[in-house]
């Protein structure tokens, strides 16, 4: 179950308050909901961004979020699975079989991924950085060990640091370099990690005196 101490704003629909399901984000202003949220949103006439009120014209327009579904469905694998069996029991109540219908909204796009290498998922480390001062030093994860996508960037691990230890004050440093947010996981590990040992990053608060 979902406890309201646990949301954030990087991993959580601004409009149901639970964590993201089928991530769409707007592309005027980059917020992102639920597909189902923000369909039901537009449904009902709206058209600016539930959360920060940009105006999107006449047709907002917002496109699937595959890096963001892709993380919560990682850190989270169970709401995948809740997903699906509601959606059985939807459609077992309903006594019709389920039919793939394409979405009656013009202002949401599904394009297709645009084409990028795909590389194998990678097993890295997440720990705290305890090299720097204490005022720069934050708390360890219940988890620390993170499997994602070698697509995958820092800016995206950032979101999920950001969700766990609930602030945005934080960055993320692979041996001694602080790594740049539109790095892939994949290069880093064979750019910067370069050992066949699992990669570790550390995190912290910014700290301008980086090594």
């Amino acid at each position: 179950m979902i406890h309201s101490a646990q949301l954030n704003p990087h991993l959580v629909c601004f409009l149901c308050h639970g964590y993201l399901r089928d991530a769409h984000t707007l592309s005027e202003c980059l917020h992102s909901f639920c597909k189902s949220c923000i369909l039901r949103h537009f449904h009902d006439g709206a058209r600016a961004c539930p959360k920060c009120h940009a105006d999107l014209g006449v047709t907002p327009k917002c496109v699937f979020d595959r890096t963001l579904h892709e993380i919560v469905d990682k850190l989270f694998p169970n709401l995948k699975d809740e997903d699906a069996a509601l959606e059985r029991e939807f459609y077992a109540a309903h006594g019709f079989e389920k039919q793939l219908l394409p979405s009656k909204a013009p202002t949401v796009e599904n394009p297709p991924p645009p084409a990028q290498v795909e590389y194998p998922d990678v097993t890295f480390r997440l720990q705290p950085d305890t090299e720097v001062a204490a005022a720069f030093q934050l708390p360890p994860l219940p988890e620390p060990q993170l499997r994602l996508a070698g697509h995958v960037k820092v800016q995206d691990v950032l979101k999920v640091l950001s969700a766990q230890l609930a602030t945005r004050e934080v960055e993320v440093v692979c041996q001694n370099a602080v790594l740049q947010s539109d790095l892939s996981i994949h290069s880093i590990k064979h750019s910067v990690w370069k050992t066949s040992a699992r990669m570790v990053w550390r995190y912290r608060k910014p700290h301008k005196e980086a090594a």
